[in-house]
């Protein structure tokens, strides 16, 4: 079949390999967040950001540093590129357009490292028409570059597992850069280099390579990430510490509410939504809990399956590290 689409001309064999479904998620995925970008007006965190883009440079990195939860690094960016663009709606979601399709790329390279040509393209055609991740591409908010951060990381982190001695300490820097400089996007930052350091450390040990030649590259890593994100943890503990802060208005969550909250990444959310004024509103609530610990045991089957493939179990512990710190974290 190579064969023949390599006769067929340039086209179809484009079409025919790993770059052509690429080209085909990222254009998807372009459509998905690009149409009508501004047929609805910003509602309040865009608002924010528009605010924030177009503070001084003292104030962007002063007063507001001390109580905004958000570092300012993106707000910072927002400036540089309303000063290009313009501060118009579909102009302040366009970074959020690019860098959401821009996240299909790292992402389609690790999986066709990781687990080969289908799914490499099934995760990018995923990736492209995700609910969430269209709704956040359309947004004038952090989160797209955040998570186009973390797909590198990952694909370092992969990289880094994999490679040979010679390459090995080039990516144990990249990794640490990816998963340090998540800290500066967002303080939910910690939580995902928490879990790219649980994928590279359980790819390790479902090898047997966790040993005295894979395992100082990694610590590197996590040198190099807690050097780089050193200043935005403490200053995240300062606003954590000021009664004045932009989350002080938000309740401290019970147990139930904080498990409940992995309960959006499942299809029983949106039937508990649907059933709102049909059944009683503290029932839809109950199945939130419910769903999360619903996750956690498809997430210990679905390790149980998968336990002879290497990165399938690094990605497992990946999502179990992160649910286990948002949860502990939420409760503190």
């Amino acid at each position: 079949m190579a064969d023949a689409a390599r006769g067929a001309g340039p086209w179809v064999s484009l079409w025919a390999s790993p770059r052509g479904d690429l080209l085909l998620a990222l254009g998807l995925a372009l459509v998905m967040r690009a149409t009508l970008l501004a047929a609805w007006p910003l509602w309040g965190d865009e608002a924010a950001t528009a605010v924030f883009a177009t503070l001084s440079w003292s104030d962007l990195t002063g007063p507001l540093a001390r109580v905004e939860p958000t570092p300012p690094t993106y707000y910072a960016l927002m400036k540089l590129w309303v000063a290009v663009a313009g501060d118009g709606t579909a102009a302040l979601r366009l970074p959020s357009v690019l860098l959401g399709v821009a996240a299909i790329v790292p992402l389609h390279a690790f999986c066709l490292r990781a687990f080969g040509r289908v799914a490499a393209r099934r995760a990018a055609l995923l990736l492209a028409v995700a609910t969430w991740h269209v709704v956040h591409g359309q947004e004038a908010r952090v989160y797209p570059l955040l998570f186009l951060v973390f797909c590198c990381g990952l694909l370092a982190a992969q990289r880094l597992v994999a490679a040979g001695p010679t390459r090995r300490w080039a990516w144990a820097a990249a990794f640490g850069l990816a998963a340090g400089g998540m800290m500066w996007l967002h303080t939910t930052g910690a939580f995902a280099a928490a879990a790219l350091f649980a994928y590279a450390g359980a790819v390790l040990l479902a090898e047997r390579r966790l040993d005295r030649t894979t395992l100082p590259p990694v610590i590197a890593a996590g040198g190099i990430a807690a050097a780089v994100a050193l200043p935005c943890v403490l200053a995240a503990l300062r606003i954590a510490g000021d009664a004045d802060n932009g989350l002080a208005f938000l309740p401290r969550p019970d147990p139930l509410t904080a498990l409940g909250v992995f309960a959006n990444l499942l299809p029983v959310r949106a039937a508990a939504v649907a059933a709102v004024g049909v059944i009683p509103e503290g029932a839809t609530l109950a199945v939130l809990p419910l769903a999360s610990m619903v996750s956690a045991m498809v997430l210990m089957l679905a390790i149980w399956v998968t336990r002879t493939q290497p990165q399938a179990l690094g990605l497992m512990a990946a999502l179990a590290a992160s649910f286990a710190l948002f949860v502990l974290v939420g409760l503190v």
